[in-house]
């Protein structure tokens, strides 16, 4: 990233050395890269673990519930975005547009939520993804959440906004390589799955044994599900609070061409809905129906509660399925997802 800030300083117009170009990319990023930066500002490393987990424990309900929640609060942002490049399109931050708008008072709220909501976010970021690594390679956690964001500040001190730009499509062009393994080799490839009618077959069974309580039939299968409207009814009404006080939503709209601000976060919005979808559907689904086989880690028990609360589900069942290969992945999709967000 360094060296393609160094090209860019060199060849191009833009000079990470001024401020307008350090803070919003000179307002110049088009829509393709504009959605892929949204995208990854919104995919944590908590996405992948916690849609696997609640598909585990509530079934084929949570990973709609959750990609429409994130779509909802991302796309309702298109109608923001649109009025800051109408109205204040000369801004650098959001917070200048809100002394503006507001006057002083109003300058100190905003500033105290965008400060409250980058310790908030962040903590979030660095704890659940320093958590997947060290639960996956053994690392000392306190280790990865130092060595996280060192990896980012290397670039972005030099680089500036445009720098996170290149970073996070680059990141999201592994991160959804990876997705598309494990979506695929849990419906194509191998004898303990390999097809959505034997995954059918086993949730089936898996429901008989373990039957899904709150939901109708008790089948994992059902969209009536009790712990998944609860969960629907969450994820619309508080993922809000994150997407409008997070003050990278702001920032990548004051960086966007005016002509596509805001189809970017339309797109953004069907991108998220494509991960969490497509990870709970199939390693959050597998992981369930695969809990009595013996390929499965924890076999012939259950996940514990302690491996319910680190967001194992996805990550035990992808051992399953693709043994080392697996837990190799979400490796790689926590460090992707948590430096671009």
């Amino acid at each position: 990233m360094n060296g393609l800030t160094w090209v860019q300083r060199r060849y191009t117009q833009y000079d990470p050395s001024r401020i307008e170009e350090f803070s919003s990319a000179s307002r110049s990023v088009k829509t393709g890269m504009m959605s892929v930066g949204i995208t990854s500002a919104w995919v944590w490393a908590a996405v992948f673990l916690q849609t696997g987990t609640l598909t585990y424990l509530y079934g084929v309900s949570i990973p709609w519930w959750f990609g429409m929640g994130g779509f909802v609060e991302i796309a309702a942002f298109a109608f923001i975005s649109s009025k800051v490049k109408v109205n204040a399109g000369g801004a650098s931050t959001f917070l200048q547009v809100a002394k503006v708008r507001f006057g002083v008072l109003g300058h100190l709220a905003y500033m105290f939520a965008a400060i409250v909501a980058n310790c908030v976010v962040g903590s979030e970021i660095l704890i659940g993804g320093a958590g997947v690594i060290s639960g996956m390679t053994g690392i000392s956690q306190y280790a990865g959440i130092w060595l996280l964001p060192t990896v980012i500040v290397a670039y972005v001190l030099t680089g500036g906004l445009r720098a996170t730009f290149v970073a996070d499509y680059l990141h999201c062009c592994i991160l959804f390589t990876c997705l598309l393994v494990l979506v695929l080799a849990t419906y194509t490839r191998g004898d303990l799955i390999g097809s959505p009618g034997k995954l059918y077959d086993l949730l089936l069974a898996a429901s008989e044994t373990t039957p899904a309580v709150g939901n109708a039939h008790q089948s994992y299968l059902s969209f009536r599900s009790d712990g998944g409207m609860y969960y629907a009814v969450t994820a619309a009404t508080s993922f809000f609070g994150l997407s409008f006080c997070d003050q990278s939503y702001w920032q990548r709209s004051i960086a966007s061409k005016p002509a596509g601000t805001s189809k970017a976060f339309i797109f953004a919005g069907c991108f998220f809905f494509s991960v969490a979808f497509g990870i709970g559907s199939s390693m959050g689904l597998a992981a369930r129906a695969l809990e009595s086989n013996p390929a499965f880690p924890t076999y012939p028990n259950p996940l514990s509660l302690t491996e319910i609360g680190a967001g194992l589900a996805g990550p035990y069942a992808s051992i399953a399925i693709l043994g080392k290969a697996g837990p190799a992945m979400y490796t790689i999709i926590a460090f992707m997802a948590t430096t671009s967000a």
